[in-house]
């Protein structure tokens, strides 16, 4: 498991608990977008835990300058790229049908 953490000296971790039905599960999804949106309007460098990124450009920008090692570490104890394979941050050997 990788973690990133902020370039700074002091940062704040905030962890937000829902509790729902599953039929009420939609508003707690538009209240966390909600809350991402704001932080990205404050220009605010927020970290997600279990971030739902689509694409290797987001991963990418979720790592910031740590990728580079992030991308050495996953080339060196998984060189076939077979760990982790929903994120779809790096081609894998098997094909996601497979999944």
């Amino acid at each position: 498991m990788s973690a990133v953490t902020p370039d700074e000296d002091i940062f704040y971790t905030l962890g937000l608990l829902h509790s729902s039905r599953p039929h009420q599960s939609d508003v707690y999804d538009k209240l966390n977008s909600e809350i991402l949106e704001c932080c990205a309007k404050a220009d605010m460098d927020i970290k997600q835990y279990l971030p739902h990124y689509k694409s290797k450009e987001d991963w990418m920008k979720h790592f910031g300058r740590k990728w580079d090692t992030f991308q050495e570490m996953k080339t060196k104890f998984d060189p076939r790229m077979i760990l982790s394979p929903a994120q779809r941050i790096f081609t894998s050997v098997m094909d996601y049908g497979d999944m």
